[in-house]
Order: C-alpha cells, then sequence, then structure tokens
C-alpha cells in the first residue's frame, strides 16, 4: 500500500495549474522571488517608495509600518531590502524577541554589528564596532543593567560610522508588538527610550532608512506610553483592508506562479465573484484569503462536474480551512483584547452561534452585571469584531461574519450574490 492514491499532483490539471498556489500564506514561507512576484502594488507601496527614492537619492528616512496580522508588513520588508540590495544598500534585520529590554538590546546589535564588521572599514571604526558587539553580546549573560540611553545612542553610533564611510544602509525591526506582549510596563518604557533614543540621532542620518514593522495595536501603546518615538517618525503607513480589485490580482498573480497550459482567463478556475465573497468573508485580510482560497482549491479537486470554482466550493474550503483561521485569528485576538473581552466573545461566537443577541441574554448567562457586559460589548464594536442593530428601544450584538464561520461550528456562508460593498 502507498500513498498514491491520495496524491493530488496530477488532478491539478484540470485547472491548469502545477500545484496549489495558496499553499504558502506567509512571507517566512515564501522565497524573496516569490515575494516579489506576488507582491501587488497599492497606495501605501508608493508611500514607501518615496521615502526609498529619498535614502537612495543621499538623505534619511524612517518609517512605521502599521497593520494586522496577515496584512502584508513582512513581504513589504523583503521589497525594501530586495530594493536596496539592487542598489548595493546594506540591509540589517531584527525580528524582535519577547523578553525585557535586554534581550532586545542583545538582538538589534547582534542584527546589526556582524554583518557591519564584515564591510571594509577603517581599523578604528571596526575596533569601535566590535566593542559594542561585544559588550551588548554578554548584557544577559553577566546580568548587566541596560542603560537604555546608551544603547540607543550606540546602536545609532554604528550607522553613523556607516554612513561616515559612504554606505546606503536599511534596518529593519520586525514585530515591534512583541515589546508590548511579553513585557512589564516599566520594561515597555526602557525599551521604547532605547528606540527613541536611537532614532532621534539617526534622524537625517544621509542614505539610511529605518523602518519599524507593528501591529496597531502595539503602535497605539507607544503613542500613549512614549510618543517621543513616533515624533523621530517621518511616514506612518497604515495598510488599509484589500479591496476587490486588489484581491483579484493577488489571486490571479499566485495562479500565475504555478500556471501550465493554456486557460480561459487569468482568474481561471476561479471566478470574480467567487474571489470577492472570499475576500467579504476573511473580513479583507490577505492571509485569512490565502488560507480560505486553499482549502477551496482542495475542495474543489475532489469534484468531477463543472472545473469552475463555484460558491459552494468557497463554502465546502471555508469549513475545512476552520482549523488555521481559528488559530490566526485567535493569535490577533489575544493581542488586541483582554481575557475577559475574549470570553465574551467567544460565548457570542459558540452559544448563540455568532448573535445576534442582546446584553441581557449574555450578562445572564455569563452571571455579568448587565451594565459591565454593555461596556465590553461597546468595545468589542468598536474595534471591529462585533455589528450593532437596534430593535425597539434594545440593540442585538452580532459577530462579523468571518468570526461565525469560523467559531459558530454550524455556520455557513451566504451563498447567495450580494452587492458588493468592498470596491474603492
Amino acid at each position: 500500500m502507498s500513498y498514491d492514491i491520495l496524491l493530488k499532483k496530477d488532478k491539478y490539471k484540470q485547472f491548469h495549474l502545477k500545484g496549489n498556489p495558496f499553499v504558502k500564506t506567509s512571507a517566512e514561507a515564501m522565497t524573496e522571488e516569490e515575494i516579489l512576484e506576488t507582491l501587488v502594488f497599492t497606495a501605501e507601496d508608493e508611500s514607501i517608495a518615496t521615502n526609498i527614492d529619498i535614502v537612495l537619492s543621499g538623505g534619511g528616512a524612517t518609517l512605521s509600518l502599521v497593520g494586522d496580522y496577515g496584512t502584508g508588513k513582512s513581504v513589504r520588508a523583503v521589497a525594501i531590502a530586495d530594493t536596496f540590495k539592487k542598489h548595493e544598500g546594506i540591509v540589517f534585520l531584527c525580528k524582535v524577541p519577547s523578553g525585557d529590554p535586554s534581550r532586545y538590546a542583545r538582538a538589534l546589535f547582534e542584527s546589526v554589528c556582524p554583518e557591519a564588521l564584515s564591510l571594509e572599514l577603517p581599523v578604528e571604526d571596526k575596533d569601535f564596532i566590535f566593542e559594542i558587539r561585544d559588550y551588548y553580546k554578554n548584557l544577559t549573560i553577566k546580568n548587566l543593567e541596560l542603560n537604555s540611553h546608551k544603547a540607543g545612542k550606540d546602536l545609532a553610533n554604528v550607522f553613523l560610522v556607516l554612513s561616515r564611510n559612504n554606505y546606503s544602509t536599511c534596518f529593519i525591526i520586525d514585530e515591534f508588538e512583541e515589546l508590548v506582549s511579553a513585557g512589564n510596563e516599566k520594561e515597555i518604557r526602557e525599551a521604547f527610550t532605547l528606540t527613541r533614543e536611537y532614532l532621534s540621532r539617526v534622524h537625517g542620518l544621509k542614505k539610511h532608512m529605518t523602518v519599524i514593522c507593528s501591529s496597531p495595536k502595539s503602535w497605539q501603546m507607544v503613542k500613549e506610553v512614549h510618543p517621543a518615538v513616533i515624533s523621530r517618525i517621518m511616514a506612518e503607513i497604515e495598510f488599509e483592508d484589500l479591496d476587490n480589485d486588489t484581491a483579484v490580482d493577488l489571486v490571479g498573480k499566485r495562479l500565475k506562479i504555478y500556471r501550465e497550459g493554456n486557460p480561459p482567463d487569468y482568474l481561471f478556475p476561479f471566478t470574480r465573484e467567487v474571489v470577492e465573497k472570499a475576500n467579504e468573508v476573511a473580513y479583507n485580510n490577505p492571509r485569512y484569503l490565502l488560507v480560505i482560497l486553499r482549502s477551496t482549491l482542495e475542495a474543489a479537486l475532489k469534484r468531477t462536474t463543472s472545473q469552475r470554482i463555484e460558491l459552494k466550493d468557497l463554502d465546502t474550503g471555508i469549513r475545512l480551512a476552520r482549523g488555521k483561521l481559528s488559530t490566526s485569528i485567535l493569535k490577533r485576538l489575544r493581542e488586541e483584547l483582554t481575557t475577559r473581552e475574549l470570553d465574551i466573545f467567544l460565548k457570542i461566537c459558540e452559544k448563540f452561534d455568532g448573535g445576534p443577541v442582546f446584553a441581557s441574554q449574555l450578562a445572564e448567562s455569563l452571571d455579568i452585571d448587565q451594565g459591565n457586559i454593555s461596556r465590553y460589548l461597546n468595545k468589542l464594536s468598536k474595534v471591529g469584531y462585533l455589528n450593532q442593530n437596534r430593535e425597539g428601544q434594545k440593540v442585538l450584538f452580532e459577530a462579523k461574519e468571518l468570526y461565525k464561520v469560523v467559531f459558530a461550528k454550524k455556520k455557513v456562508i451566504k451563498l447567495e450574490p450580494q452587492e458588493n460593498k468592498n470596491e474603492k
């Protein structure tokens, strides 16, 4: 017995594909070439390109890329890095670790110093960078107390050295939200102070760009706890929801990579209607969209009728994708909501099938005072997880369709065509 009977490689040929184009849903899983081939440029990318132009022309820039999980921050970081490399720039990447500020400092210097030491520099400059690297490498090992102001200054001085030696540099600080998720308030302030000190000293530094990638919640916390950090950012670029035209372009580019033969059209076997419906259910999030389409294509392989993907395939695909979607969405929910808010939201989805439900029903079910439950529900509505509809003097609360599909186990999508609400 072998697994040959279960293999699907040849089945993709009916769709003029050599495999499933939606298997890789994150930047980490894709090659640099794949990322660049599937990137759909938007207004946000125009802003990024403008700032890259400034740096490559001899100026300096600091950017923040702000967006929810799966909206393309890491993809843009790869594209920025590729552009700098093509123009003989030096790129440094730091993925922020969770933990105390000392670990953050060590990660920053370990992301910069080894590469800097490999460059052609005067002996005294190399000695300076080596000493700095050695100090911060041993920071946590020797349990030394971090001086956030000194660390920020030292980090900036490394780039001052590289600028003085006429190198074009780009420093990408990814997953900035890890600073907020793991530390207490004092540790968070220390990490923000280090960041502010660094940004202050590289502000306008010739031929240097800093890019900070963060979730909206963490970036809002920076604004509240340490607004001085924000004042050093020259361009805040926030990624908006994926509109239908961009979603169709993204799907088309994905299909093109895996294409073989001569399909009837560039979206085959999908239709615009199916892609738009999938984007609607995915709450306009690129990663959720890809997860849904991956399972939808797998579902379509199991039938032998029409070659076109139909809405009923999408329905099946969404149900098959629930496990992967729930993992991704719960990660985001835990970042944005308190434990009590999350419990209430999941109760609406699981016990009340996503709603609609009155606050009084939830208060009774959870044994929580109705005044308190109303505050929680209003917060969940404000941050975009619930819809509100008035019925007489009372308000009904209902989870948005994506969350119904994922967490209300028996819920399926509405198959009837709907007026397109996502065009911009």
